[in-house]
């Protein structure tokens, strides 16, 4: 499964860099901390934005990856890790490069799996979520190729959560 979250997540860029390079929007790759409020875990990720401009409006794609880090002991192990695909509305002028506030929503695809194995009982399990993710945030330009940015997202489905996230963006 983790073959496949990372071919998906290679596709969703590759799939939109000739048209980046066509309309010279701009590309960024970045990475991220995550602290999830329902799992209270926190977490790691990867995430690509582009440029995504319809008529007026200053839209980003913004595929991400997410792997969390959550509490095991002996003879128990869980993980659970997102594939993203999310457009974000930047609000106010684009041009502004301190302070870029945005709003989006999405595609999230959630996998959690577990795994007890004692003397007593051995049970494994899995489950894929598909939901809604909505998310508001903030990027600040410092004025060099590294952008740091924060971000709220909730994620709506059976495994409903809340994540805060704080990270860095590489590229122009």
């Amino acid at each position: 499964m983790k073959k496949l979250v990372l071919a998906l997540t290679v596709a969703l860029a590759l799939a939109f860099a000739p048209e980046r390079a066509n309309a010279q929007s701009p590309l960024s790759f970045g990475a991220q901390g995550i602290y999830d409020l329902d799992w209270e875990s926190f977490g790691i990720g990867a995430q690509v934005r582009t440029g995504l401009p319809i008529g007026d409006l200053a839209f980003v794609l913004n595929p991400s990856l997410e792997y969390y880090f959550l509490e095991e002991g002996e003879g128990f192990d869980q993980s659970l890790f997102r594939v993203n695909a999310d457009l974000l509305y930047q609000i106010g002028a684009a041009n502004v490069q301190v302070f870029q506030p945005y709003v989006g929503a999405g595609l999230g695809i959630q996998r959690y799996s577990m795994d007890v194995d004692s003397d007593a009982i051995d049970i494994d399990g899995s489950s894929t979520d598909v939901g809604l993710n909505l998310l508001a945030g903030a990027s600040f330009g410092i004025g060099s190729p590294v952008v740091p940015f924060v971000q709220a997202g909730l994620f709506i489905g059976d495994g409903s959560t809340v994540g805060l996230k704080a990270g860095i963006l590489f590229g122009n």
